[in-house]
């Protein structure tokens, strides 16, 4: 007898279907939803591509959540080339984000089990999301992504590298750091700009996310077209049978 948490081979192929479009749709986002105007930095452009992130994960889990973290983002390197040159900087940035999107979810949901409690739990989990994220890629971007941004990916450059610059006359990576960011501090200046971006971009992401959740995934969950309970209480998942004798 097959186990319950198996899935069926046309439910093999139903779901690689649904993640190959979750992948497609993620592509789209990342080129089609973009909110430009940032007033900290032009130069950034908030898009909402993660929302699919979760979608994948409130589907079918992690690994199919991290699958779509990794085939949105080749599909966008193939397509328009690597963001940075010989090193992918803005592409490595872009999974990186994705993917803690993906590990924020599963130990929320596995470890802390927050999304099978109730709706303001859930609201919380998102909060916590954000703020995680938003911390962690803004000390990424002090470590190495915006130092290697400043040469755009000619060679891998860290924060030690921009703050010797600074205090050289004429360096041209300090003189580039100046150019874009004014004479601040470079901790300083990256937290200021960072840290409020990916806090209004993660707000959108789970925003979105939660706009799609209520009005179809909950729904499609709720009535068993999916193997996943995820982020379902036990009193919110239909029991089938029941179902089929009310009617």
């Amino acid at each position: 007898m097959k186990s319950k948490s198996r899935f069926t081979t046309h439910e093999q192929i139903v779901r690689i279907a649904i993640v190959g479009m979750l992948i497609a749709l993620g592509y789209l986002l990342m080129l089609f939803g973009k909110i430009q105007g940032y007033p900290f930095a032009s130069f950034l452009e908030i898009e909402i591509s993660d929302t699919i992130v979760l979608v994948a994960y409130s589907l079918y889990g992690f690994w199919a959540s991290l699958f779509v973290s990794f085939g949105k983002t080749l599909l966008h390197l193939l397509t328009f080339g690597p963001v940075g040159t010989p090193i992918p900087i803005g592409n490595i940035t872009a999974l990186f984000t994705s993917v803690l999107y993906s590990l924020c979810l599963l130990v929320l949901d596995k470890g802390l089990k927050i999304f099978s409690k109730n709706r303001w739990m859930r609201y919380l989990g998102y909060v916590l999301i954000v703020l995680v994220v938003s911390s962690v890629m803004t000390f990424l971007n002090y470590l190495f992504i915006t130092p290697t941004f400043l040469v755009y990916g000619a060679t891998f450059v860290t924060f030690k590298d921009v703050e010797v610059a600074l205090l050289e006359a004429g360096n041209q990576l300090g003189e580039t750091f100046r150019g874009m960011f004014g004479n601040a501090s470079f901790g300083i200046a990256i937290f200021t700009i960072y840290f409020p971006f990916n806090l209004i971009k993660g707000s959108l992401v789970c925003l979105f996310y939660e706009l799609i959740f209520n009005r179809v995934i909950f729904h499609m969950l709720k009535n068993g077209r999916f193997k996943s309970k995820v982020f379902l209480k036990k009193s919110e998942v239909v029991d089938e049978k029941n179902e089929e004798t009310e009617n």
